[in-house]
């Protein structure tokens, strides 16, 4: 049997890996996030160059900003044969958990905002990565052997997961120049312009079995390889225009769309072979490429803002995850054979995925407690997940889900210190029938069933941030805050006519003088 064919199968699934962090947990930036992400229409601070551009003209003089997100994945997955009974799943192996633990994202910039022939314009340069977990770590499978033979901590029933994921670490940052201007007292538009820099790491087996077996207890640890990927993604460019409409002073509306990201990415593959598969095949070659496209996102929002003290936020934003029907992992110069056999290249691996668009409603707002001091900040999002139950895999466990929101925030002098949370309860999975299988020997014969099981997911992200602004407007007083003088008008009486001072000894007036008795 040519295991030449199991290893080129087997390779296929390392894609699913690749992007592990590729459906978002929440969203950027701290007064955004802390406010249910619904932040279009508001865009007030340097996260407008990914929220909404067209808000950094609203920004005078200096501006820097330093906001930090702790996120925590909870994900657990309990892999069962396909047709279970979610009421009764099987115990004969062991769940899973990420013990990848917390994962740190940064968001900073700076801003200058002036006056250009009367009109308000802003030029920003930040660095931020996409709101997602990173790196996810799964229970490694152990392969070693006691004095009898046998395995020291079973694969089958301590590793269940071992063909879909094991570890993964996953990198994208956009450094960003953002221009904006208010083109109309009521108008702005603003363009964000991205580098985009992306590295994948990840760690997967592959299976050279004779067989295909029915039930994964009856898999065979021995046919087991592990799989190394390592890829650097190339430099690329890409855009955010953005759109922001103030009918009012206490009413806007504000959008943004960024178009779809390809990825190409470039490095090593290295095959660790299994006990059998290293005594009958070879493998030469290293040198891989990675293919994906990130989906494109629209932002529309509106805000409510009847005094300067409070606002409501509410947003509609779409990801065409739709974009990703397939991952294409492209081995170069990279061959196999089996014993003394011709040395075969391994074909480009292209993995059906099958993604839909996902949307969010996002509601959310702040108000000022004490002026300048206290400020409260609270909301809610809801957002749908992108991937179809037959694909759902452990690398991409994120179901229909709920975001609740909330945090504080103060004013020290030119500085503003926020903080809060994002908790989204766990969400249960039950996967009974799946698509996702590992590789097999025969390419005639598809893989063990490898994606159906319970999953579990949901977590939270602490968030903190530092705000700077200097050189700024004062603002002006809006009329819906003025108060109307509603005192009684004060009475003004006549001045008393002034009495005539008479010279020391001069006689009274005739009116004055009394009559001789």
């Amino acid at each position: 049997m040519n295991r030449i064919v199991s290893l080129t199968i087997g390779l296929s699934l390392l894609a699913t890996s690749a992007h592990a962090s590729g459906f978002y947990f929440g969203d950027n930036g701290t007064k955004a996030l802390l406010q249910g992400g619904a932040f279009a229409a508001q865009a007030d601070d340097i996260t407008a160059i990914q929220h909404n551009p067209a808000g950094l003209a609203q920004q005078d003089g200096w501006s820097a900003l330093v906001d930090t997100e702790f996120i925590n994945h909870d994900v657990t997955f309990l892999r069962q044969d396909p047709g279970f009974d979610p009421n009764n799943p099987s115990n004969l192996v062991k769940p899973v958990k990420n013990v990848g633990g917390i994962f740190f994202l940064p968001f900073a910039g700076v801003s200058k905002g002036f006056r250009l022939a009367d009109h308000k314009v802003s030029i920003g340069l930040g660095i931020y990565t996409p709101p997602s977990v990173g790196r996810y770590a799964f229970t490694e499978p152990n392969y070693t052997r006691d004095a009898d033979g046998k395995y020291v901590e079973s694969p089958v029933k301590n590793a269940a997961q071992r063909y879909s994921l094991i570890s993964n670490n996953v990198v994208v940052a956009y450094p960003t120049l953002t221009l904006a201007a208010e083109l109309h007292p009521k108008f702005a538009l603003g363009l964000s312009i991205q580098a985009v820099y992306s590295g994948f790491s990840f760690k997967q087996v592959i299976y050279s079995g004779l067989f295909t077996p029915s039930r994964q207890i009856a898999e065979q640890p021995e046919f087991d390889s592990v799989v190394n990927v390592d890829v650097v993604g190339q430099w690329g460019i890409t855009g955010i225009l953005g759109a922001l409409y103030k009918p009012t002073d206490s009413l806007s509306f504000g959008a943004s769309f960024r178009p779809p990201i390809p990825i190409k990415a470039t490095g090593t593959i290295d095959i660790n072979l299994g006990e059998v598969p290293k005594q009958l095949t070879t493998v030469d070659g290293n040198k891989t490429m990675f293919q994906m496209t990130l989906p494109a996102e629209l932002r529309i929002g509106a805000r409510f803002s009847p005094m300067e003290r409070w606002g409501i936020n509410a947003d509609f934003v779409y990801q065409g995850w739709n974009s990703i029907d397939q991952i294409v992992l492209t081995p170069t110069n990279v061959t196999t054979k089996i014993g003394n056999g011709e040395a075969t290249p391994v074909a480009p691996l292209k993995v059906v995925k099958n993604w839909k668009g996902s949307f969010s409603g996002r509601l959310g707002g702040s108000f000022e407690v004490i002026e300048k001091y206290l400020t409260v900040h609270a909301g809610v999002f809801y957002e749908t997940g992108s991937s179809a139950d037959e694909y759902y895999t452990l690398d991409f466990a994120h179901p229909n889900r709920v975001f609740i929101t909330g945090g504080l925030s103060t004013r020290v002098s030119m500085f503003e210190f926020i903080g809060g949370i994002a908790y989204s309860p766990m969400v249960t999975s039950n996967i009974t029938q799946s698509e996702v299988r590992q590789g097999q020997t025969d390419p005639s014969v598809p893989g063990n069933v490898v994606g159906t099981g319970v999953y579990t997911s949901g977590g939270y992200t602490l968030t903190f941030g530092v705000r700077f602004r200097y050189g700024q407007e004062e603002k002006k007083v809006r009329p819906s805050e003025l108060i109307a003088d509603k005192a009684a008008p004060v009475e003004v009486k006549p001045a008393a006519t002034p009495v005539e001072e008479k010279p020391a000894g001069a006689p009274a007036p005739d009116s004055a003088v009394k009559e001789p008795q």
